[in-house]
């Protein structure tokens, strides 16, 4: 995996050729919700707050302690864009595929990493060696 992982309800391929400037809000993610599912799913992730002034709303890392099985991450204080920083490949996609179930299917959701425009829509039918090839092609 090459650089930031970013999983937002809006297709990068937009911003492509113009700065996107404002955007609407699509959906909030509930904080509280998001860390009651994340320890339900992961009991020994932790969550921390960021400070107030920063971009970021929380921080979190499933199996903090257990560098083989860890993977980092970040909800930003739009509630919208969700990053993953770094990770192994089997919590990596478990975790992608489970945050697509936590977001209503209604809303879309793309994943794309930080150097490029390409992505993959995730859908109610997207499976593990869809979201395994498109991150490891990156």
């Amino acid at each position: 995996m090459a650089g930031v992982l970013f999983i937002t309800p809006y297709d990068p391929k937009n911003w492509e050729q113009r700065d996107a400037g404002e955007v609407p809000k699509i959906f909030a993610v509930d904080v509280e919700e998001f860390k009651v599912q994340l320890k339900n799913r992961w009991p020994t992730s932790e969550i921390r707050y960021a400070p107030s002034d920063a971009q970021v709303l929380i921080d979190w890392s499933l199996a903090p302690t257990d560098s083989a099985y860890g993977l980092n991450g970040s909800l930003f204080s739009d509630h919208e864009t969700l990053t993953i920083e770094t990770g192994v490949e089997n919590n990596l996609v478990e975790f992608i595929l489970w945050y697509r179930k936590f977001i209503i299917y209604k809303y879309k959701l793309y994943i794309f990493n930080d150097v490029s425009f390409e992505r993959l829509e995730l859908t109610d039918k997207t499976d593990a060696s869809e979201v395994k090839t498109f991150i490891f092609k990156q």
